[in-house]
């Protein structure tokens, strides 16, 4: 949920890879007019990406999705208004299943350093990455229904629905917590597949 219309690349979510000959970089944010999923080759000065034109509510929840699929990409959003649906794709999206790097939520660091021009103007809940492409099935499921315990393939699962402390992944992959550097306020919000009433991280 956006707290104010996006001033410049805010990011939901990013991983960063700066290692010799692979520097590159994967996200899914936000930036005026759009949502973004979009894998930077920074070292070959290559990117891909896959976007959906959207004019934000500051009062709403939105869901969505980025798939990276045998070098294609696609881009799945909802809100509380409209149901999940595929409203972007390309053909020409780099693979991310070899990529290392830094994991981020709500920011993109860079080398240790978090970048202040891509911090997240709002508030994010029930980050999850799986290391297989999604089903259309899957994806509907996970917007009408949540999660229920840790899925297959699911590699990071944050709920971030504690009022203090790092966040930790329920999956167990990564052992690492991310740290928390804002104050947790308490929400209450309406969409099928989220619970009233629990804690959310503003960014």
């Amino acid at each position: 949920r956006v707290t104010n219309n996006p001033a410049d690349n805010e990011l939901v979510v990013a991983k960063y890879d700066s290692g010799a000959g692979n520097d590159r970089q994967w996200y899914l944010g936000v930036s005026p007019g759009s949502i973004n999923f979009a894998m930077h080759s920074l070292d070959a000065g290559t990117q891909s990406n896959t976007s959906f034109a959207l004019t934000f509510a500051t009062d709403i929840w939105y869901f969505a999705a980025g798939v990276s699929r045998a070098g294609a990409a696609e881009l799945w959003v909802g809100d509380e208004n409209t149901p999940v649906r595929l409203v972007a794709n390309t053909t020409n999206f780099a693979d991310l299943t070899a990529q290392a790097g830094v994991f981020s939520i709500g920011c993109y660091s860079h080398n240790g350093s978090v970048r202040a021009d891509t911090t997240f103007d709002g508030y994010i809940d029930e980050v999850r990455v799986f290391a297989e492409a999604l089903s259309t099935s899957s994806i509907m499921a996970y917007y009408n229904n949540g999660v229920s315990g840790v899925a297959p393939y699911m590699r990071a699962y944050y709920k971030l629905d504690h009022a203090s402390g790092d966040a930790v992944d329920l999956t167990g992959y990564i052992e690492t917590a991310l740290t928390n550097t804002n104050t947790v306020e308490q929400q209450s919000i309406e969409l099928p597949f989220k619970d009233n009433g629990i804690f959310f991280w503003p960014f």
